[in-house]
């Protein structure tokens, strides 16, 4: 599940912390010219027995035939920082 090419250390961090492979629902795709944003919910059990639930938006940009993922702009939680 976790690939550097899409999320590295956040979705590294997330991975971590569940007990099965996150579920995706994928709730729309919309492009503009090269650009293509992805509005998915995603849905697993952590490994303390929880659910966990979230909504993502994940922005490419396709060159050459080939997606390039844009990395988020939000902070990583607590415990990912130095």
């Amino acid at each position: 599940m976790a690939d550097d090419r899409v999320g590295g250390p956040c979705q590294r961090w997330i991975a971590a912390q569940l007990s099965q492979l996150l579920r995706p629902t994928v709730k729309g795709m919309y492009a503009d010219g090269n650009d293509v944003v992805v509005v998915w919910d995603g849905e697993a059990v952590t490994r303390a027995g929880a659910a966990y639930r979230n909504s993502y938006a994940w922005i490419f940009t396709m060159r050459a035939a080939r997606s390039h993922w844009h990395a988020p702009t939000s902070t990583f939680p607590p415990t990912m920082q130095a």
